[in-house]
């Protein structure tokens, strides 16, 4: 199951909502939770690698989804290494 919990993009008018403390809460809750075995993973991907994760599930992939970042779409250009 994928849940998007956040957007590409964002109004100005938006950024309490966005990347305030309620949303910073929330995602502490999230992780901590998680972490703390609840019944739930919780994965930060991209757009790229969240459609690998979905085309590995439906060509019957199973295992943790985060073997599959790279599953077909790969990365074009190497990451940026400061």
């Amino acid at each position: 199951m994928f849940i998007k919990l956040h957007c590409h993009g964002m109004d100005p008018r938006d950024e309490a909502a966005m990347l305030g403390a309620p949303l910073q809460k929330f995602l502490r809750d999230l992780t901590s939770e998680a972490a703390a075995g609840s019944d739930y993973r919780v994965h930060f991907v991209t757009a790229r690698e969240m459609v690998n994760i979905a085309l590995a599930a439906c060509d019957g992939r199973d295992g943790n989804p985060g073997d599959y970042r790279d599953y077909r779409l790969r990365l074009i250009t190497r990451p940026h290494q400061p």
